[in-house]
């Protein structure tokens, strides 16, 4: 009931990292009372107390557990991938074979009503798993016109400026867990709207508690390092189903976005770029990284 109570609640930031917490407290709360409540029963009470306790309380708590491992968050990945994919490539092979035969107009218009279904579905899909999926996306949406179904096209292009962000309080605390202190130590000034999202994290608008120098942040997702296997090995098996050619490019694409996040490599490659540029071309501007607050997830730079 307490749990109830709080999911109807709409207090501001109430999605935020302290709401989160307090939703994990409730839930840790209940399920913990379940376990003494079925300990306690199952030694204290009459057989019939004992046997609902063997039947009920106990699977229920250890499906819990199940539920909170991270190998329980891969499987729902996993299957919510799958969800969208089996019907969308059984629907697209059945068309194939019925339409093998057909002249190419008529394929064409077959095949409009399957894009029309299914583009808002992938694109749905996309943004949820977030992280490997949205740059997918977003690497599809600059294909030359033609190489992608115009409806999928459509879709994806609003992965380039429209990636839902997430709440400051929550980029607070992932500033703060990555530099080992609190964010109002380090910034006299963190705005909480960022001013950039993608794939991996986003940006935010910083000044230093130090110099006053005006900052950008940028913050790593942290499930993104977390599902990047997982997720590039569903990548493979769809792409394997759909067109055996394109493997040795996933391979590719998982090569580059592993590289990509590792911010103290990206910063030592703005210090790098800003070296080689600024001598020769002085008007050139080149954000320059404080790597005194960078780290693996976070990215501070002028």
């Amino acid at each position: 009931m307490t749990l109830y109570i709080w999911s109807r609640l709409e207090l501001p930031e109430q999605n935020g990292a302290a709401g989160q917490r307090i939703s994990h407290i409730l839930g840790t709360s209940l399920w913990v009372s379940l376990i003494l409540v079925a300990i306690t029963a199952s030694f204290g009470g009459d057989f019939s107390v004992r046997l609902v306790a063997a039947l009920i309380y106990f699977p229920a708590a250890a499906l819990w557990l199940v539920y909170r491992s991270d190998w329980c968050k891969s499987s729902r990945r996993l299957i919510s991938t799958w969800v969208v994919f089996i019907p969308l490539i059984f629907e697209y092979k059945l068309m194939y074979w019925w339409l093998r035969f057909a002249s190419l107009e008529q394929v064409t218009d077959a095949y409009k009503p399957l894009h029309e279904k299914y583009a808002p579905r992938v694109l749905r899909l996309l943004v949820d798993q977030g992280g490997i999926f949205v740059k997918i996306g977003q690497m599809l949406s600059l294909l030359p016109a033609g190489v992608l179904p115009e409806a999928y096209t459509k879709q994806f292009k609003t992965l380039q400026s429209r990636v839902p962000p997430r709440p400051g309080s929550e980029v607070r605390r992932l500033v703060s867990e990555a530099l080992g202190q609190p964010v109002e130590s380090v910034f006299s000034r963190f705005d909480e709207v960022p001013i950039g999202s993608a794939s991996i994290g986003q940006v935010h608008r910083a000044r230093l508690a130090d110099t006053g120098r005006e900052v950008v942040v940028k913050v790593q997702y942290p499930e993104v390092s977390q599902t990047i296997e997982s997720d590039f090995t569903n990548c493979e098996r769809i792409v394997r189903l759909l067109d055996r050619t394109k493997m040795d490019q996933v391979r590719e694409t998982k090569k580059h976005y592993i590289n990509e996040l590792d911010f103290n490599k990206e910063a030592q490659n703005l210090l790098r770029v800003r070296a080689g540029l600024c001598k020769q071309f002085p008007e050139v501007r080149v954000p320059e990284p404080l790597l005194e607050f960078c780290r693996p997830t976070v990215l501070v730079m002028t």
